[in-house]
């Protein structure tokens, strides 16, 4: 993430990222740069509290990972037992935690 970062020529806006995780590393290096916080809008996915510099701080996305992990692991079993079912879409409407 470091890299990837001190090769932009100018940081964005904002970052959305995939998961609270990865906010967290940006955060990190804004911290470690100073660079102000207010500087780049930054949102996470996924509600995570175990990263401290981001968590109850940043916009994010309250999607239940772990019954999140435990549907996709019914899909896959259901695909592997029935692999000549139709395929299916599911979507999710998690609530979104503006901070």
């Amino acid at each position: 993430m470091d890299r990837y970062l001190g090769y932009l020529d100018a940081m964005p806006e904002g970052f959305v990222c995939a998961s609270d995780y990865i906010a967290h590393f940006i955060r990190q290096y804004f911290t470690e740069r100073g660079i102000e916080q207010s500087a780049v809008c930054l949102t996470g996915f996924d509600n995570n509290t175990e990263y401290v510099n981001v968590a109850n701080q940043i916009t994010t996305v309250d999607v239940q990972t772990k019954s999140m992990g435990e549907r996709l692991a019914n899909k896959i079993l259901f695909a592997i037992n029935h692999p000549d079912s139709l395929s299916e879409v599911c979507y999710v409407v998690p609530k979104v935690l503006y901070r």
